[in-house]
Order: C-alpha cells, then structure tokens, then sequence
C-alpha cells in the first residue's frame, strides 16, 4: 500500500514539473482567428517562470489542465459585469450577413453563429468593421486592439 502511494506520489509530481515547463500560447491574428501553439520550454532552470510571448495569451499546461477539469478556468479579463453588451445595435440583417459570410469561408453553422454572437455582444458594428479591415490589430487604437485580443481568444475558448 505504502509503495502504491509513493508511486502516485511521485508520478503527481512528475506530471507537476512537467507542466510547469510546457505552454499553450493563443495569438490572435487581424483576421480574427487565433493561433494556438505549444511549446516546451527546458531551457528554464525553473519551471512555472512565466514564459511569455508579445501580444498572446500564455498559460502553462497545469493551468489549462486545471481549466479543462472546470477547478480553475482561464478568463478573458472581463466577467459579465466589465463587458457591455452592443447586441441591440445590430439589426438581424447584419449578424445574417456575418454569419453567412463565415460560413462561406468554410466554417461551419454552429461556430459561426457563436463568433457573430460573441462579436455582436463585444463590439459595434462600426468597431467590427474596424476589427475585420485591419491588418494588424497594432493598426487599431490600443482600447480597441486589447479588445479584439480577448474576443479572439474568447472564441477560441467558446466556439471551438
């Protein structure tokens, strides 16, 4: 029995050290759709030192574990109460022609309903415009660009 535990024991802290030298990094990109990589990071002496990558989201792979078991989720930075909700300033003619311009890319109903819902409720159709003409979100005004950052990995968190 003792040997049983000390041999969980030692593969929890095995699979501990372990995920604190991987990262997940998400990177939105101007089109609105958000790189997620992974990278293992060894050459750190230590592990869970923050890796860190410009303009992306990092999370190490205990965290997102943590995030998959619903223990510890992973937030954009704005709960219900910090995001004000601009659905009503889009008639349904707009989110149809979002949504059916998503799906003519290739995506499917299901995701493309949820993006278009998740734009509507975070931007104006004016800022949407804005957000889907640039190149690069360091083209955007900084407020706006830090939004289009936590919309994208919202999606990616939401609607895949």
């Amino acid at each position: 029995m003792i040997g049983l535990v000390g041999a969980l024991v030692v593969i929890v802290a095995v699979l501990l050290v372990n995920g604190g030298y991987a990262y997940r990094s998400q990177c939105p990109q101007a089109s609105g759709s958000v790189e997620t990589s992974w990278s293992y990071q060894i050459s750190s002496v230590v592990p869970y030192l923050r890796y860190s990558r410009s303009g992306c989201a990092v999370h190490s792979a205990t965290r997102v574990g943590l995030a998959k078991l619903g223990i510890w989720k992973i937030s954009d930075g704005h709960g219900a109460t910090g995001t004000v909700d601009h659905t009503s300033e889009w008639t349904d003619l707009q989110l149809a022609k979002g949504r059916a311009r998503c799906i003519g890319n290739g995506s499917s109903y299901a995701f493309c309903s949820c993006v278009i819902t998740e734009l509507a409720k975070r931007f104006t159709p004016d800022e949407a415009t804005q957000v889907s003409t640039a190149k690069r979100l360091d083209q955007l005004p900084a407020g706006l660009a830090r939004r289009a950052r936590l919309a994208t990995a919202a999606i990616d968190d939401e609607c895949r």
